[in-house]
């Protein structure tokens, strides 16, 4: 769980003095590449939700998806709470 909010704050580091009109436009961004990956990929590769397991997790490519995609708290879009919250 802390990977992900590393990731948030490394996301928010190039805006930590950017304008509010920046950050708003980076919040929507965020959540519009969230929304682009649930419709144009798939959003279920690699889990089993019998198990609640997620296959490949312990390589870079799992580890990399799960974090930007289709983990619990990917960071598109929740990265945009960040930006909305700066």
């Amino acid at each position: 769980m802390l990977h992900f909010y590393a990731l948030y704050f490394l996301g928010a580091l190039p805006f930590l003095s950017a304008p509010p009109r920046r950050l708003l436009r980076a919040a929507f961004g965020a959540m519009a590449l969230g929304f682009a990956g649930l419709v144009l990929l798939d959003y279920e590769a690699h889990c089993n939700w019998q198990t609640l397991a997620y296959s490949d997790f312990c390589t870079l490519d799992g580890f990399l998806r799960h974090s930007f995609f289709n983990g619990w708290h990917p960071v598109f879009p929740w990265v945009s709470f960040v930006f909305l919250g700066m």
